[in-house]
């Protein structure tokens, strides 16, 4: 409901402050059913429910780190259903990212989202639509990579899709920026080319121009000699191999075990709470 905190949920999260663990309070109002249907005046709903909880763990612990954050979503007026990818659901979280930085606090939004149901032209559509409007607005971290089906579901390969993306995304927020290279201009002067000059080497090999793993840049004879294969069947393929590896750092046995104990005594502390509580 608009303007509410979840009661089983604060606490928990008072807790846990406690020990100042950051604190994500994620308004979700969606216009027309859990928000008002005017976009503004949505935001104004979402803000006040982030700024509400930080008052409320300010006092209960103060100093305790927490984020200003948002995940909006709008109203699917044919269905009443809840929808991610619609451009006015990431301009919704654009402007919790300005609020975010109007009061100088670190911000997770939403982002990276398709209510597409199969990996596809679709999802890549909405992902970008919710992915590059964010970058440029700045906000601190995107959340929703590899998501797709309203966040439904996890896809494996749309990781690895959705983190070129956002290197893309990442390439195009940093702009271009000035460089000294205007002798290499004189020197070759018009009408010849650029192809042997030493900077050329090394600006190929620089991070001034992106180098995509699963975007396909070859002719279209190179691509049938290739097979033809398109960005999800490469993206499969490297993640089929990540998988097969070895993991390269894996945690000590020592904390492994620590981990192990500390879920199954939760496991049990969860299953008592449940026969407790159960009709």
């Amino acid at each position: 409901p608009p303007l509410t905190h979840d009661d089983a949920m604060c606490d928990a999260c008072l807790e846990l402050a406690k020990f100042h663990v950051p604190i994500l309070p994620y308004p979700m109002p969606a216009p027309g059913s859990t928000g008002p249907a005017r976009l503004f005046s949505d935001v104004a709903v979402a803000n006040a429910e982030s700024l509400s909880a930080l008052v409320l763990f300010q006092l209960a612990v103060p100093g305790c780190p927490i984020l200003h954050g948002g995940a909006a979503g709008i109203t699917n007026f044919a269905s009443g259903g809840f929808v991610e990818g619609a451009p006015e659901s990431n301009l919704l979280n654009g402007a919790m990212g300005d609020m975010a930085r109007y009061y100088g606090l670190p911000t997770i939004v939403a982002g990276c989202l398709a209510d597409a149901q199969a990996p596809g032209p679709q999802a890549l559509l909405e992902k970008m639509l919710s992915t590059l409007p964010l970058v440029l607005s700045g906000v601190d971290v995107i959340n929703g990579i590899g998501e797709i089906g309203t966040s439904q579901i996890l896809v494996p390969e749309q990781i690895l899709v959705d983190h070129e993306l956002a290197v893309l995304c990442q390439r195009f927020r940093d702009g271009i920026r000035p460089s000294d290279l205007f002798a290499d201009v004189a020197r070759v002067g018009p009408g010849g080319n650029f192809l042997m000059e030493d900077s050329t080497v090394a600006a190929c090999r620089s991070a001034e121009f992106c180098r995509p793993e699963f975007v396909d840049r070859n002719s279209y004879e190179q691509w049938q000699e290739l097979g033809r294969p398109d960005l999800y069947t490469k993206a499969r393929q490297r993640m089929t191999e990540i998988l097969a590896a070895p993991l390269k750092n894996p945690l000590p046995d020592k904390v492994t075990g620590r981990l192990e104990d500390i879920s199954r005594r939760a496991d049990a502390v969860l299953g008592r709470a449940r026969r407790l509580t159960a009709p």
